[in-house]
């Protein structure tokens, strides 16, 4: 499969939209703790668990107020990030009718970005992740999902992904049933049939234990970029070497992006990999750093920056919020908008 800015489709307009996402839409909860408190609360640090509405009431309890609010959810940190770059970009989410779910549209409004809440409104309680931050940095996230993964009319989907120039599809929907279903069944292969290109994101390594075939089903049918981290990548692919990784990939991605920590970031295009150095940073907060990575790196290959300096910008973006709280630091959007030009 050729690098996805090739796919070689000639496209018969102008696409109204860079980069549609297909997400969660969540609000990020961000508390700071002790590992004493973790153990008290019987939590397993580093881990991202899914949680039920009477856990949510017993941590809000618990907790007291957030010390950061933030709009969150994977891709569509990575669409807040794309739109710096003066993309184009459309969310596809659900909302529900609760205090949450105004301060999300407040915020999308506010920030410039497309939505399709008026299709995926319900009567009930918007998603939130508590994130619970130890003084290491280390992040620990307590999902409730909410009625985030709860769309009403998948098809309303269809009329943007024509619209678009890029899809970026959230793994953490693989582990509904009823989204997984209308990812392989209704959304790829639509997608397929326009020059839309299909991006993934592999979310993470836990989720892609309990539903390995179900990722493998989605890589299978392939995709134009695929991102994830080091661990993610191994265990998809069931590899440990860089060489194995890529040997996984190849056939089933155009362009794979795995990060690597201290080691910055690995692309791989068939039988190329190239690296991209990054410099350590003692981290405060690793809440979205991937997110940011992707955002960037995504707008600048769509403006056809070569993939040093994409992963090279991707990787200072990542950096950045690893230095500051939350997924989408003031510092961040201080960066995108005075230190680096719009691709």
């Amino acid at each position: 499969m050729a690098p996805y800015y090739q796919k070689g489709i000639i496209m018969q307009s102008t696409p109204l939209i860079d980069l549609l996402s297909f997400g969660n839409t969540i609000v990020d909860m961000e508390y700071h703790v002790s590992d004493d408190t973790l153990q008290l609360l019987g939590i397993d640090k580093g881990s991202m668990t899914l949680i039920d509405k009477d856990r949510r009431d017993e941590l809000y309890q618990s907790l007291g107020d957030p010390v950061h609010l933030c709009s969150g959810g994977s891709v569509a940190n990575s669409l807040f990030v794309s739109k710096q770059f003066g993309l184009n970009v459309h969310h596809f989410g659900a909302i529900g009718t609760d205090n949450l779910s105004q301060f999300i549209v407040e915020d999308y409004d506010s920030n410039g970005i497309q939505e399709s809440f008026d299709h995926n409104t319900w009567d009930g309680d918007t998603g939130c992740c508590l994130v619970l931050i130890t003084p290491d940095g280390e992040r620990t996230m307590l999902t409730y999902l909410g009625v985030s993964n709860q769309f009403k009319d998948i098809s309303a989907i269809k009329p943007l992904i024509s619209s678009s120039s890029h899809v970026f599809i959230e793994g953490y929907l693989v582990s509904d049933d009823a989204c997984y279903e209308a990812i392989i069944s209704e959304l790829i292969p639509f997608a397929k049939s326009t020059p839309a290109k299909l991006i993934l994101t592999l979310s993470d390594a836990g989720l892609i234990s309990f539903f390995s075939e179900r990722f493998h089903h989605i890589l299978n049918l392939g995709m134009d970029v695929v991102f994830c981290n080091r661990q993610e990548a191994a265990t998809i692919s069931g590899a440990s070497s860089m060489n194995d990784i890529q040997a996984f990939f190849s056939p089933l991605s155009g362009e794979t992006i795995v990060t690597d920590g201290d080691n910055g970031a690995h692309i791989l295009i068939n039988d190329s990999l190239i690296t991209s150095p990054t410099t350590p940073i003692d981290p405060v907060d690793t809440t979205g750093a991937g997110d940011a990575f992707a955002g960037t790196y995504i707008a600048k290959r769509h403006r056809q920056a070569s993939i040093e300096e994409s992963a090279k910008q991707a990787n200072r973006a990542s950096g950045i919020v690893i230095s500051n709280l939350g997924a989408r630091p003031l510092a961040l959007i201080h960066y995108l908008s005075t230190s680096t030009p719009p691709c």
